[in-house]
């Protein structure tokens, strides 16, 4: 893989590419086999049953820093904690003042619905801590003007409608989730 195929694969994972940036380091820096178990971890989040918050490189010690939350099984976070990888160790953090966060903004989000019915806000999921999706019944003038706006520290993206299957659904994965009739 070229240096630039390389960059252009960790521009799918921006809180990745952020925290190298933050820790001074280049993509290149990192073992080719470091990178790939990054990007599966990044990318599979029902098989490790935890969020991921943020990331952290210490280049200096070769530490990997996951920022966990919504543990659903320890299990997973044990099989990822200390694992070695070509000389760098992974290290998982739970994460509770991020949960809490969530928790808080959540309670705000179903606030900020039952106050704006007319917006026609069916649920929301916080996909980030600087990005949530908020979902409609149908889109309007009104909703239309909250697509890439900052509500409570996070950029919006508006979508439209959902079945209520994949509510349900979401409602058992994601505790920051509401779905139609969720209070």
């Amino acid at each position: 893989m070229t240096s630039k195929e390389l960059s252009e694969d960790l521009q799918l994972l921006l809180p990745v590419k952020e925290a190298l940036k933050e820790a001074n380091m280049t993509p290149e820096e990192l073992p080719e086999e470091l990178r790939e178990e990054i990007e599966q971890l990044q990318r599979t989040y029902e098989d490790r049953k935890f969020g991921i918050s943020r990331w952290e490189f210490d280049s200096e010690n070769k530490l990997a820093i996951i920022h966990a939350y919504s543990i659903r099984d320890e299990k997973k976070v044990k099989a990822i904690q200390a694992k070695q990888v070509c000389g760098w160790t992974f290290r998982v953090v739970h994460d509770i003042d991020y949960e809490n966060e969530r928790k808080q903004v959540a309670a705000e989000l179903l606030q900020f619905q039952k106050d704006h019915p007319e917006l026609e806000i069916s649920g929301f999921i916080i996909t980030s801590p600087a990005h949530m999706e908020m979902w409609v019944r149908n889109r309007t003038p009104e909703n239309e003007a909250l697509n890439g706006t900052v509500m409570y520290g996070r950029t919006i993206e508006l979508i439209g409608g959902a079945p209520k299957e994949m509510w349900e659904e979401m409602k058992e994965t994601e505790p920051a989730s509401r779905g139609p009739g969720t209070d």
